[in-house]
């Protein structure tokens, strides 16, 4: 028996793995060693193996990411760091979420039966990782093992992946999209099978329809009640006592004539075979195998037997070319009862009455050298079900030539869409379930297998009518869309469940038929370059990471659709994140609350046709209707693929692709073909066009495929029609402001904000420095809402949501004002960093503008409030804040005045603001000692700018908010979650009293877990916040300036240490110009300093720094926090080493 020669280990090694490019550009093969590279069994799931084995030579690329590895006893370990962020999909077929951050599974086929989220091993073996990065990048990674593999991806932005062997990685990319990564592993594995187009309508199964009668009764029923339906099942019940290749005699007695009525009234018929074969002399299946020698053996070389529905059966070897001809030619035979399709059960391959649901391991295959040769059952495993359904494909398509063979297979592996669809297995009717049921096929697709769907409605247990219903809704949308029951269940077809449940799924079906033609679009482009039919919503917006875990919407191409999973809940309930850009609600006017919501995207064009009873209703004459939706710049692209649904002869040129554009010019739509290809000539056909131009409104039009068509505007649009149609109704909204009557400009239009933005850049020239965005929710006064009639119009950018009514951009107003504002000033100078402060925002306002906390009150209450406030916009994406220090409105005490500057002046927008009624509020106003506090506070400020613009680094780079509360020192700490007299200024605690009866030093306490080192300025003051330096931190000062100008990078950097129960700290200081945008191009200086405690001395160095800025020469002071009061301190020369040594008498304790 062939023996894997990889590398075996008896102490563990860990190192690189060895890269070798491979298929094209960008792909690279990894091993452990040479020996291994050289070794390494064949490849089954590349469709030419050669390409897995062969070095290309125009490759001058070195791989972006090396896996690392440890062989532990023979087990191979591989393990791949990614960038922080990066979200992980693939994994084949899997239960539970989407996004797989967090799963561990084991690729071992097995019969899972009512499988849960925990479920980590499935009926097929996917060992390949999708990898999106935090750029929207991505990357493939497959471990081209056939035996059972440890995918671990538990760990953030880490893959783990363990076999008892070694075997080769392959990494597809890193590639500019997931898409273009699934094409470059579509060429390597091989794309799907070109479906026969009768295999994309819908398909009913039960378990079992048990006589020809009963099937019959189901698909005149179909007809009867206009439920369109393509395809009937018969399950294992149609046998002659399970054996498969017969029919029973009594109840299945003439599956010709079966067929032959089938096939009259419009219906394919579908056929189960399983492995199993029933070890019974006499029976003609198992005498013609075994007198070939086909079967499985056990260790002892003898046929294995084991238990399945016939009872004892044997398995054959589809490992050997001889068992897979031997299974194809009775395939063939078997067809000709008018056989359609077939369907693959039981073939991970089930063994009933077994712990392990299969075969034993020490079974033996004798395979073919390019499998692998002679090996064991655990080498073969997870291929068997693969090789199974390519026999009986090839065993199909045999018995004609001229059609194209339909397989529907259980198991599968890497490679299967070459040979067959597949379903989920055997779930459940649950809601769970349900919901489960669009990740598990999307993340099918994104391993290579994009011909999946569920049980519609479940497999085991009984469905409700909403669930059932709600199923049908979304499972009309899926690849393969089959209904499937198990036995014992209630009836499960779609009239099974009242009349609304009926007409739900009569309506979800006229759905999928009239997108046949569109989803066939799909099937060819998975077919010729890779791409999966459904596809994740953040397919159209890699970058966007809050589109990564959305599991109740998917994409059909550029159609999205909204489905509700949930049973409170229907689709036009759902809170929507919609990708960025224009995306056009529609239907086919058949609303209903159980059916998904559509969204057509901006610039596209999709076929869709009659809403038939079955594919073969369908004419090559019939109308073609195209919804158009367009861009942002008025226009729009698709394409309809037509060929004859069958056969190959589209392989000869026989097809015709068709290429069409939309434009909108001058009020009027012009649609006309922009290509065509393919030998077929364009019949006679007439075409409706329909331009989706807002929610409910469509213009449409009819032409002659193939001519142009034209649709114009009328006079009078609908008022929420998008911006491409926008007409001049410009009727001004007046509202009294300052000035008295205003007009406001719509900032939702990208005209009014370049309107803005020039007078900006204009108003810039005469000196200013920064703007302030005030009243701009938008305010207005005397009126009872303060605001803007919630009726009036804005006529706003497509891809911010068209022309809507103001309760729909009310609240982005004040954001775009800002945005508008920020671009001004970035016109006027683009050296120079724009500083734009909003009072009003939205989520995203932090990208152009500051803010403040509006006009708050001189009150205590008020003091304590700033701080939770500053806070929570911080932890709400808005890091730049701060209160109007002294209260807005209202007249200060000196003692609220100062205790309030001395907290204000750690927040990181730090501005004294007041109202004009009020008494003056700067900080000589009152009196001497309030001045001093003030004094004291903003020299504490300028000293602490370099860490505060340290801090301001990492909320830009990041994300980080810049003051954070207590607790994200210590998150688990309960205690610390509602504490609001302290907050983090990164390592930097500041504990502050916000009543009046109380100073900071009498306050009670409760510090983080860890060392937290007291400190000050030696200014100390009673009104003062107290300041903790975390242990391990170091952070660095600068003088007390008067003002930032006065800065030169010369100056002094004084080091706060605080040291660590380890007796270590790190910090770090971020220089650049402190304006401007140089710092992009790497004009910086980012010097990451750390200390340790050795002997009795403390030594502080430069462990690392980034940036083409030279280190200035200038001193170094650094300050060691040893105990309260007590410093340690030296100077040295920045760059260079620094230390501190204990005096005696003084414990480094």
């Amino acid at each position: 028996m062939a023996k894997n020669k990889g590398t075996t280990c008896s102490k563990v090694q860990s190192r690189e793995m060895l890269p070798v490019p491979i298929l094209e550009k960008g792909v690279f093969r990894f091993d452990c060693s040479v020996h291994d590279r050289n070794n390494a069994s064949p490849s089954i799931s590349f469709k030419n193996p050669k390409c897995r084995d062969t070095p290309i030579t125009n490759c001058h690329v070195n791989p972006t990411y090396t896996p690392t590895f440890e062989c532990v006893m023979g087990e191979q370990r591989v393990n791949i760091e990614l960038p922080s962020g990066t979200s992980f999909y693939g994994t084949g077929e899997v239960s539970g979420q989407l996004e797989r951050t967090g799963k561990r599974i084991f690729t071992w086929n097995t019969d899972a039966y009512l499988y849960t989220v925990e479920t980590t091993s499935l009926y097929q073996s996917h060992p390949w990782i999708l990898a999106v990065l935090p750029d929207g990048k991505a990357l493939g990674v497959l471990a081209d093992t056939t035996r059972r593999c440890e995918i671990d991806l538990t760990k953030e932005s880490n893959i783990k992946i363990i076999s008892p062997s070694s075997y080769p990685l392959i990494i597809f990319g890193p590639f500019s999209s997931p898409a273009d990564v699934l094409m470059s592993f579509s060429r390597a594995i091989g794309t799907a099978f070109m479906p026969p187009k009768w295999s994309l309508g819908y398909q009913q199964s039960r378990w079992s329809y048990d006589s020809d009668a009963r099937v019959r009764e189901i698909a005149r029923t179909f007809r009867e009640k206009k439920i369109p339906c393509d395809v009937i099942w018969m399950d294992i019940d149609y046998m002659d006592g399970f054996r498969c290749f017969t029919f029973d005699k009594d109840r299945f007695s003439d599956p010709k004539s079966l067929v032959d009525y089938l096939h009259q009234n419009g219906f394919k018929a579908n056929w189960m075979l399983d492995p199993g074969i029933k070890h019974e002399e006499g029976y003609f299946v198992y005498d013609s195998g075994s007198k070939r020698d086909i079967w499985v053996q056990t260790a002892s070389q003898k046929p294995f037997v084991g238990k399945v529905w016939p009872g004892p059966c044997v398995f054959p070897d589809f490992t050997k070319s001889e068992a897979r001809s031997w299974w194809a030619s009775l395939v063939k035979d078997f067809v000709t009862n008018g056989v359609d399709g077939l369907w693959n059960d039981m073939n991970e391959p089930a063994v009933m009455e077994t712990q392990t649901k299969t075969m034993p391991e020490s079974n033996i295959h004798r395979g073919d050298p390019e499998y692998g040769g002679k090996q064991n059952h655990s080498h073969y495993h997870n291929v068997y079900g693969m090789l199974m359904a390519r026999s009986t494909y090839e065993g199909v398509k045999l018995s004609n030539e001229q059609k194209r063979p339909f397989v529907l297979t259980r198991a599968g592996y890497v490679g299967s869409q070459r040979y067959a669809a597949t379903w989920t297995g055997d779930n459940a009717s649950t809601w769970p379930h349900l919901h489960m049921s669009i990740p598990m096929v999307l993340n099918l697709g994104l391993s290579g297998q994009p011909i999946s769907g569920p049980d519609i409605g479940g497999f085991s247990g009984n469905a409700t009518p909403k669930l059932f219903g709600r199923w049908m809704g979304v499972g009309a949308m899926f690849p393969f869309c089959r209904g499937h029951s198990i036995r014992n269940s209630v009836d499960h077809e779609p009239w099974s469940f009242g009349e609304e449940c009926e007409e739900v799924c009569r309506l979800a079906l006229r759905r999928r038929y009239q997108l046949l033609p569109h989803i066939y679009n799909l099937f060819y482009l998975a077919h010729t370059v890779g791409i999966p039919v459904a596809t994740p919503t953040f397919f159209a917006d890699p970058k966007d990471i809050e589109l990564r875990k959305q599991e109740n919407s998917f994409l059909l191409g550029p159609l999205l659709v909204y489905a509700s999973t949930t049973e409170d809940q229907v689709s036009s309930q759902l809170l929507r994140k919609l990708p960025k850009g224009i995306w056009m609600s529609f239907d086919f006017e058949d609303y209903h609350p159980d059916l998904p919501s559509l969204y057509l995207k901006g610039g596209s064009i999709i076929p869709l046709a009659p809403p038939y009873q079955h594919v073969g209703e369908a004419n090559r004459t019939d109308d073609i209707t195209l919804p158009v939706a367009l861009d942002e710049h008025g226009k729009a692209e698709g394409f309809l693929y037509e060929d004859a649904g069958d056969g190959y002869e589209y392989l000869e040129g026989k097809y015709l692709l068709t290429t069409c554009v939309a434009e909108l010019q001058s009020f009027v739509v012009t649609l006309k073909v922009l290509k065509s290809e393919g030998s077929w000539d364009r019949p006679k056909r007439r075409l409706n066009v329909k331009l989706l131009i807002s929610i409910g409104a469509v213009l449409d039009a009819w032409g002659t495929d193939g001519e142009v068509v034209q649709i114009k505007f009328p006079t009078i649009l609908p008022e929420t029609v998008s911006r491409p149609f926008r007409l001049a109704h410009r009727l001004q909204f007046s509202g009294e402001v300052w000035p008295g009557p205003c007009v406001f400009p719509d900032f939702t239009m990208s005209e009014a904000r370049s309107w803005w933005g020039s007078l900006v850049k204009d108003f810039v020239t005469n000196g200013v420095d920064g703007l302030w965005n005030d009243m701009n929710e938008p305010a207005l006064l005397k009126t009872e809402t303060k605001t803007m009639p919630e009726s009036n119009i804005h006529r706003g950018d497509l891809d911010y949501g068209g022309k809507q009514n103001h309760s729909h951009y009310h609240n982005v107003y004040g954001m775009l004002m800002a945005r508008s504002t920020y671009e001004g000033m970035k016109l006027a100078n683009e050296q120079k960093r724009p500083f734009v402060l909003t009072r009003a925002g939205f989520v995203g306002s932090q990208r152009y503008a500051a803010t403040w906390t509006g006009d708050n009150v001189s009150t205590w209450q008020h003091l304590h409030m700033s701080i939770p406030m500053v806070l929570n916009l911080g932890l709400s994406g808005q890091p730049y804040s701060g209160p109007d220090i002294g209260g807005f409105i209202g007249n200060a005490t000196p003692k609220l005045f100062g205790r309030w500057m001395g907290v204000g002046a750690m927040f990181p927008f730090c501005r004294g603001h007041s109202d004009k009624r009020s008494v003056d509020h700067e900080p000589w106003s009152f009196g001497k000692e309030c001045e001093e506090v003030c004094r004291l506070a903003l020299r504490r400020r300028y000293q602490l700018l370099p860490h505060i613009y340290n801090l301001f680094y990492l909320a830009h780079t990041l994300g980080i908010p810049v003051a954070t509360p207590t607790f994200f020192a210590d998150p688990k700490d309960i205690e610390l979650r509602k504490q609001e007299n302290s907050f983090l200024l990164g390592p930097l605690l500041v504990c502050a009293s916000t009543t009046e009866d109380q100073v900071s030093s009498q306050l009670l306490r409760k510090l983080p877990k860890g060392i937290w080192m007291s400190f000050d300025f030696e200014d100390y003051h009673p009104d003062l916040p107290s300041l903790y330096l975390k242990g391990g931190s170091i952070i660095p000062l600068a003088p007390p300036y008067q003002h930032v100008g006065e800065a030169n990078r010369t100056d002094d950097i004084t080091l706060l240490v605080a040291l660590d129960e380890n007796g270590k700290a790190e910090g770090f200081l971020y220089e650049d110009d402190g304006d401007g945008y140089e710092y992009l191009e790497g004009k910086y200086l980012l010097t990451t300093y750390v200390a340790e405690l050795q002997s009795s001395v403390v030594t502080l160095k430069v462990l690392k720094s980034e940036g083409s800025w030279n280190r200035p020469k200038r001193r170094l002071n650094v300050k060691l926090l040893i105990c309260i009061g007590a410093v340690l301190d030296a100077w040295g020369t920045d760059g260079e080493v620094v230390q501190i040594k204990f005096p005696t008498g003084v414990g480094a304790e």
